[in-house]
């Protein structure tokens, strides 16, 4: 997980995605999180993350929520070469999102109000 290239993927999210300095073997990217899937990309959240997302109360919480996911989902994609849509994150015993193909691949979503940090690397967590 060591691509060192700006996200080059479209929609709105992909130019809101920030690459931050880390150790080797590990990538971070910061994400805006106040701005709006577009309905391709809504469409590409697994089910799970689809059907919590609709039972936010707050529809801002809905969007965040989504975005995070999102930018996740499609960082993870970018990172192993594969399509978005082939990507299946679950969520393990305590709720962190997991590669169950690849048990390698360490992941982690962080955020707050408006903002989310996601890592990614291989080998120890």
């Amino acid at each position: 997980v060591e691509s060192r290239r700006p996200p080059s993927g479209e929609g709105l999210v992909a130019r809101r995605l920030r690459r931050l300095d880390a150790p080797a073997g590990v990538a971070v990217w910061w994400v805006d999180l106040d701005v709006a899937l577009e309905e391709t990309e809504r469409r590409l959240l697994g089910a799970a993350e689809a059907a919590r997302a609709q039972r936010f109360v707050r529809p801002l919480d809905a969007q965040r929520y989504r975005v995070a996911h999102w930018a996740l989902r499609w960082l993870v994609a970018e990172a192993l070469a594969r399509p978005i849509a082939d990507v299946d994150i679950v969520a393990d015993a305590r709720g962190r999102p997991v590669l169950p193909t690849d048990p390698r691949c360490h992941l982690s979503l962080s955020h707050s109000a408006g903002q989310g940090l996601v890592a990614l690397s291989r080998g120890a967590p």
